[in-house]
């Protein structure tokens, strides 16, 4: 049976928008991570700059296994703070190394990447701006950037 060439192209453009749609869900489940972390220590949520998070995107693409490097989480990247948020032996999460920067008061930039690294899939990156200053919530430590 053959099928009619306008079916074919109505089926094409559903396949097509349905994964155009993939990454915005992608999006939503980094920034749910961290804003969770923050409701838990009593801290509003905080909202993505889109623009940041795209313009980080072109330095760690998606799917490449290229990820923010230990330097980057130490001394951080472009003036952001850089956290990892990846998952424990214990389904926990692992947080490193700058749980400060999430649980700020003072976040000026917030941008969210769920990215594949050669070391683990699924991980989650943080990057914040004008977030390390201060105590953290959590420890009562104070952290220098």
């Amino acid at each position: 049976m053959k099928f009619p060439l306008s079916l074919t192209a109505v089926l094409l453009i559903c396949i097509i928008l349905t994964m155009a749609k993939l990454p915005d869900e992608e999006f939503d489940k980094c920034r749910k991570a961290v804003n969770r972390f923050r409701k838990e220590a009593g801290l509003g949520e905080l909202k993505e700059d889109k623009q940041e998070t795209a313009r980080l995107e072109k330095t760690f693409v998606p799917g490449t296994k290229n990820c923010p490097t230990k330097d980057h989480l130490k001394n951080g990247l472009d003036g952001f703070t850089v956290t990892r948020i990846g998952q424990g032996h214990r389904l926990e999460p692992v947080i490193v190394p700058n749980m400060n920067s999430i649980l700020s008061q003072n976040v000026k930039t917030f941008a969210c990447l769920d990215l594949d690294c050669k070391d683990h899939h699924d991980v989650f990156f943080a990057f914040i701006k004008n977030g390390v200053a201060g105590k953290s919530i959590r420890s009562g430590k104070s952290e220098k950037a």
